[in-house]
């Protein structure tokens, strides 16, 4: 048989059907696939939602190339499938996790890296049509983080050495400038915006014993990065952790004062602490503040999550952690709030909101629909679980928790984001499914409705044909009518090596120059992604 013969056999018989290519789904076991199986993705790194609904997504793969993917409100892909590549062989996940992404009022996507191999930090403007507009080098430094301001601009504040370096950067159809570059004390590790276009920097000095630290605060001119308190505010005389098992949570209340709860020790024994701030700089509630849940039975409190009620005048505060630090799986999920007073309004205990027995490990929570809405991995049946509850801490949702991964693949806190926008809650995270570590995504409304679409497997977009198939130096790629569709080329080992919008229905590639072996080629358009594969003679 000659080697030109049309291989021209409908989709249903020539595509891998891709599940989770397609759009959000009720299939808590199936979730919606960010990635594609040739990444291997080392894990997921970041998440930002647009005003409109649409979701960027950041991740390493196995490659350790930073890739960026936006996902539209209905959950189907908007960049090429296999994703946008920002950086090449950049670090390691560890690294990589405190990548940061906000996005603007012209939903560019602004994305914070710490480039491990270089030793800086990288900064990338991704429009939604999937165009890297620019890239900032911003200098030698550590764990980026990014906040907004009112005006537009945002902050970037980034560690080197033992300080910070603050800049203000604007973005200007997509090319980024900067405003200012400051050095401040101590290493930021949390940021709050306020109106007048001032905010607050909640920071760590770490000391001679590793892992240690005290935490700090301080009050910054949005318009020079100069602090505007002459001394740091200390939250606390305990110290805690600098190490990514334990979080900073920031918020501020109707009166602009800074609320910094973290976790510090005390002897062999963890414990949540609360510190209210005024605007000039006075640690309103003592040397160390106030403690949460104060019980003697849950003693190591690992860490806290925080939002602050404006219409109560209080701060609502969930607590993760197990009641004896003796590696046992019996974390638990605990719910406080404390008056602008400084009254622990539930009892000494809170609330048990997921007990010992799920081994929950807490990684979001934010407001919607006027409640709350916190998400978990339960590290008995690695499930992923999401649960709302009113300001008393009554559950709300039927059932509870709600499932949003029923998978029974190894998770870790460290893998999952979760943020809402407009009344829904997205989920991202990372697991390893039939021997292919991926990234995947869910999306639950405020209601605890997931999206009722179900996937349908359609033959568009109809009649696809490769040939020659062996070929020596040209292929003809016919999408049958199809047209303005995404051809992407990869190697057998899942390296990017071509790819192009197929402005008609059928398309010659000059494959000259590439090596003998096998290829893939996907075929996207905004329905599915085919795969077709020709070997290279």
């Amino acid at each position: 048989m000659k080697s030109q013969v049309l291989l021209l056999v409908s989709i249903a018989l020539l595509t891998i059907p891709l599940l989770n290519y397609g759009q959000y789904t009720n299939d808590v076991n199936l979730n919606t696939r960010v990635s594609v199986l040739a990444d291997d993705v080392t894990g997921v790194t970041g998440i930002a939602v647009t005003e409109s609904g649409k979701t960027y997504i950041t991740y390493l793969d196995g490659y350790f190339e930073l890739k960026i993917q936006l996902l539209d409100a209905n959950g189907h892909k908007v960049f090429d499938s296999a994703g946008l590549v920002l950086e090449t062989a950049a670090t390691s996940y560890s690294v990589a996790k405190s990548t940061q992404i906000i996005t603007g009022a012209s939903e560019d996507a602004l994305v914070a890296f710490w480039n491990w191999n270089a030793g800086n930090i990288e900064l990338f403007s991704v429009s939604p049509t999937g165009t890297v507009t620019d890239t900032l080098m911003c200098g030698t430094g550590s764990i980026p983080i990014l906040e907004p301001l009112p005006s537009g601009a945002f902050i970037l504040a980034f560690s080197r050495g033992d300080s910070t370096v603050i800049k203000k950067i604007t973005s200007t159809s997509g090319v980024l400038s900067t405003e200012y570059s400051r050095t401040v004390n101590y290493l930021c590790r949390d940021m709050v915006a306020l109106p007048n276009g001032n905010f607050y920097m909640v920071s760590f000095d770490l000391l001679p014993n590793p892992g240690y630290a005290y935490t700090y605060a301080n009050y910054i001119d949005g318009n020079t990065g100069n602090p505007l308190w002459t001394n740091w505010t200390p939250c606390s005389s305990n110290t805690n952790t600098g190490l990514y098992t334990a979080n900073v949570s920031c918020c501020v209340d109707n009166s602009n004062f800074l609320y910094v709860s973290n976790t510090y020790f005390a002897g062999m024994n963890r414990t949540a602490f609360t510190q209210r701030i005024d605007i000039s700089g006075n640690a309103l509630w003592g040397v160390n503040g106030y403690t949460l849940i104060n019980d003697g039975v849950f003693n190591y409190q690992q860490r806290i999550f925080t939002l602050y009620d404006n219409s109560a005048n209080e701060l609502l505060c969930l607590i993760n952690g197990q009641n004896v630090n003796d590696g046992s799986a019996t974390n638990k999920i605990c719910y406080q709030k404390i008056s602008q007073s400084g009254i622990v309004q539930l009892s000494s205990s809170g609330i048990e909101l997921a007990g010992a027995a799920t081994n929950a490990a807490l990684f979001g929570m934010d407001f919607c629909d006027n409640n709350i809405v916190y998400t978990y991995i339960s590290g008995i049946n690695n499930h992923i679980y999401a649960s709302q509850i009113n300001s008393a801490g009554t559950f709300l949702w039927t059932p509870n928790p709600l499932a949003l991964n029923t998978t029974a693949n190894s998770k870790s806190w460290v893998d999952a984001l979760a943020i809402i926008r407009n009344n829904d809650l997205f989920v991202v995270f990372h697991e390893t499914r039939g021997g292919h570590s991926g990234a995947y995504a869910q999306k639950v409304g405020c209601d605890g409705q997931l999206p009722t679409s179900v996937k349908k497997y359609k033959t568009e977009p109809g009649l696809i044909a490769i040939y020659p198939n062996p070929a020596n130096d040209k292929i003809i790629v016919d999408c049958s009518n199809q047209k303005n569709i995404m051809l992407s080329l990869f190697n057998i080992t899942g390296k990017l090596m071509l790819q192009k919008i197929i402005p008609e229905d059928k398309t010659t590639l000059d494959i000259s120059t590439l090596p003998q072996g096998m290829y893939m080629i996907t075929i996207s358009n905004t329905r599915q992604t085919v795969i077709k594969k020709f070997f290279k003679e």
